[in-house]
């Protein structure tokens, strides 16, 4: 999917279809191409090269564990990286609020701003 033209509704159907994922129906990865991601969007916690990235955008929120801080480092230098993400996508429930969520098995940084208003 071209970020800019996410269907969240369908997002929201692959998670509605988690109980059956087995052997044989295994849980779907989906590519995200173009995700502009604002410096202010970013959290990143952890130590060193043991990062929790954190990207929270409207409707949809990213997270990927164990992160190396060479890794992170676009997101703490640039205004705005855009970048690329295969991940699953899982339906988080918090405090009652849920909220489509992609655990990031990969993603490559496609391009970054230094200034963005």
């Amino acid at each position: 999917f071209d970020y800019a033209s996410i269907d969240y509704r369908f997002l929201e159907d692959i998670t509605n279809l988690s109980r059956y994922w087995s052997k044989g129906f295994e849980e779907p990865y989906i590519l995200f191409k173009n995700i502009p991601v604002p410096k202010k969007a970013v959290d990143i916690g952890g130590s060193f090269d043991a990062h929790t990235l954190k990207i929270s955008l409207p409707n949809i929120g990213f997270l990927k564990f164990k992160v190396p801080t060479e890794v992170v480092k676009p997101f703490n230098t640039n205004e705005l990286t855009r970048i690329n993400v295969i991940g699953r996508v899982v339906m988080n429930e918090f405090a009652g609020k849920k909220s489509l969520q992609v655990f990031i098995q990969d993603f490559e940084v496609v391009g970054s701003q230094a200034f963005y208003f």
